[in-house]
């Protein structure tokens, strides 16, 4: 039947599916009832032109029954065609394999050089970015034998699942390998796709991964050498970490003027193979609670790799805080030879440097002292660890001293100077200069030519006899039993008395004196006496207060005691102890202060005694000292005659080699004008030095006790 342009054919046998399916309006693509009929078309194919509804009801049920068995159909599963799947093999960079983690790809190479005996790979499996099912039971084959690599067999994908685009990777190893050699592997995979779908999705063989294998161990010859710098600069950003050794702004030593210590630890590698500094430790002397120079080395600069070269050479910063006292850091450091993962460390020898603060600017500067031709000044003391101060006059240094006082003996008479001082560290740098003092000089005392200078002196023996020259004699202890000997005599002002003390503290006054006390009076019983509540130590020396009033007494360990108006300002004990046994003590000037004087040639000054110097140990025994009439100076006596001027003290020479060994110089003495001085020894020899007149002597006389001590105006 022809309806259109469009031939339509029905076999009675075959009914329309298609018409079925295709049905939009009516049960079938025609709703007109067809003639039933045959009907030819080209090919001689017969079909029926109409029927009657008998037939047309047969018909009907002919075509429905197909059509329920159509709708009952259920498709057969799917194909895996559309899955896909890649596998690889990498080896580990780096020089030990278990520190390679298989997430970073940084770590991994299809080739690389494995040291040791094992190789470690990654296998990285992708589930193709094209496939639509995720894949489960992934199995991995290698190239290698099982017996040495542990490569093969399932994948451990999290939840078996891998979905599509996804990686997964997992770490294996090769053992037992013996180098040098190269070891090569390539892997395959297959797995099965979730979802119902039949089949298998397979990766094919990977492109090899080599693996170089070298021994472990390095050849010999590593070593590293490190030094530790501390930066110099006034501001401490300005320091450049790059400078060579010792470049502008770095040294092993420096003053710092803030409380952080910026340090830098300078690496170069001494040997001549590689070094690797990511396992480099450096270790320092100070605790890490304030500084930060220990631990790993920091990576910069920029082009800082982790391996050092033969013969290169890196540095980085590290920082000290809260530094306020002179503060030395030490460092180590220790590296591995690169990149064999069992080379033994190289550790550098231990490298110091060493921070000093700078002083604060000292205050309080006043005067102490002030005559015609010397002035006296103290200050408080000045904080970071000062070594010494100096003194300035108009601008101009005038002197040096280590204690907080300072005498100047250079001033003229009627004049107004100006003074300034600053404080100086061990390395020599100095602080600002303090607010200036003003001090004006009173006008010189003159002397009539008219009134005569008498000199004279008094000797005493260790019985206590005295012996006087062109002096008046008060008495003595010649005729007593004396517990202790006698140690020393100390006249009056105005020469008009003396006392003597004794080794255990004991004082006996004669003339126009007054007696003030004694050690024996504090119920202080001898040194070595065994009994309780004893003397340390032998008491060596005693002279007067300033204003006659009182004296002083020294043991020869550098115990002082104070009587009447002599103050206490201090003693051994009080700073830590003295270098030598005590043998002497001097009042100064101002009544506020003393020197005491050591066996080994030290000098210690307290109160406002100022420092002008001391011998040290020149090789024979200092014996005795004396501080010049106005208190500025003193000279020191050893036991050969030796004798050294200090301050305003005018050195008039000495009498070296003319005494020792059973005869030592004992004792030296100043004539009251400055004009010179004596020196008398233990058998009575008494040489005049300078202006000093020579007044007598014991010399050839049979002494009860040797010449200990004199005194002289």
């Amino acid at each position: 039947m022809r309806r259109g342009s469009r031939r339509i054919w029905r076999d009675p046998a075959k009914p329309n599916v298609r018409g079925l399916l295709d049905r939009k309006q009516g049960f079938f693509e025609h709703e007109q009832p067809l003639p039933f009929a045959y009907a030819s078309d080209e090919k001689g194919t017969k079909m029926m032109a109409g029927a009657s509804p008998h037939v047309r009801l047969t018909l009907a049920i002919g075509l429905f029954l197909p059509l329920l068995a159509l709708l009952a159909f259920t498709p057969s599963p799917a194909s895996a065609a559309g899955d896909s799947m890649t596998v690889q093999v990498q080896t580990c960079t780096l020089p030990v394999g278990i520190s390679c983690d298989p997430g970073n790809d940084a770590y991994w190479s299809t080739s690389a050089t494995a040291y040791g005996s094992e190789v470690w790979w990654r296998v990285v499996v992708t589930n193709g970015a094209t496939s639509s099912d995720p894949l489960t039971n992934i199995v991995v084959t290698s190239t290698l034998p099982t017996t040495t690599t542990d490569c093969f067999g399932p994948v451990p994908v999290p939840g078996n699942s891998l979905a599509p685009g996804a990686s997964y990777s997992y770490v294996c190893q090769t053992t037992g390998v013996t180098p040098p050699t190269t070891v090569t592997q390539a892997v395959s995979a297959v797995a099965t796709p979730l979802n119902g779908i039949v089949g298998s999705v397979s990766a094919p063989l990977s492109a090899p991964s080599i693996a170089t294998v070298a021994s472990a161990t390095p050849p010999p010859g590593a070593s590293i050498a490190a030094v530790l710098q501390i930066c110099t600069l006034a501001i401490q950003a300005s320091c450049d970490p790059t400078q060579p050794l010792n470049g502008i702004g770095w040294a092993s030593s420096g003053t710092i003027n803030q409380p952080t210590v910026r340090w830098r630890v300078f690496i170069t590698n001494t040997s001549t193979v590689p070094l690797s500094l990511t396992t480099l430790d450096g270790s320092e002397s100070l605790p890490p609670s304030n500084s930060d120079c220990a631990g790993f080395v920091p990576p910069n600069p920029p082009a800082y790799t982790g391996t050092l070269a033969p013969g290169a050479s890196y540095a980085y910063e590290c920082n000290t805080f809260n530094v306020t006292q002179t503060t030395t850091n030490t460092v180590t450091v220790t590296a591995f030879p690169s990149p064999y993962p069992s080379g033994a460390p190289v550790t550098s020898l231990p490298s110091s440097a060493t921070a000093v603060p700078m002083p604060s600017v000292p205050t309080g500067l006043a005067v102490t002292s002030d005559n015609a031709n010397s002035v006296g000044l103290s200050w408080d003391p000045s904080t970071g660890g000062p070594t010494g101060y100096t003194v300035y006059r108009n601008g101009t240094e005038v002197g040096t001293t280590n204690t907080t006082s300072y005498t100047d003996s250079t001033v003229a008479p009627s004049t107004t100077e100006e003074f300034t001082v600053d404080a100086f560290n061990s390395l020599g740098a100095h602080s600002a200069q303090s607010s200036p003092l003003s001090v004006t000089t009173p006008a010189a005392v003159v002397t009539s030519p008219s009134t005569p200078i008498t000199h004279g002196y008094w000797l005493v023996g260790s019985d206590g006899g005295i012996f006087s020259f062109n002096a008046p004699f008060f008495g003595s202890t010649g005729n007593l039993t004396l517990q202790r000997p006698v140690v020393g005599i100390v006249p009056t002002m105005d020469h008009g008395g003396y006392w003597l003390d004794a080794s255990d503290g004991g004082v006996f006054a004669f003339g126009a004196t007054q007696f003030y006390g004694s050690v024996p009076g504090l119920g202080i019983h001898p040194y070595g006496s065994g009994s309780p509540h004893s003397l340390n130590a032998p008491i060596v020396g005693m002279v007067p207060s300033a204003d006659q009033g009182g004296y002083f007494m020294v043991a020869s360990d550098g115990g002082v005691f104070a009587f009447g108006s002599a103050r206490f300002e201090g003693s051994c004990y009080s700073v830590g102890g003295c270098a030598g046994a005590a043998v002497d003590v001097m009042p100064d000037a101002s009544g506020n202060g003393y020197w005491l004087v050591t066996q080994t040639g030290s000098i210690y000054a307290f109160g406002d005694a100022g420092y002008f110097g001391a011998p040290g140990n020149t090789g024979s025994p200092v014996t005795s000292a004396v501080r010049t009439p106005d208190g500025s100076g003193y000279w020191v006596l050893t036991a050969n005659g030796n004798v050294f001027a200090y301050g305003d003290a005018r050195n008039a020479g000495g009498a070296a080699g003319a005494f020792g060994g059973i005869n030592p110089a004992n004792a030296i003495f100043t004539t009251s004008d400055n004009s010179g001085y004596w020196i008398a020894s233990a058998n009575g020899s008494v040489v005049p030095m300078g202006g000093a007149p020579n007044q007598g002597s014991m010399v050839g006389t049979r002494l009860n006790g040797s010449i200990i001590a004199a005194t002289g105006f």
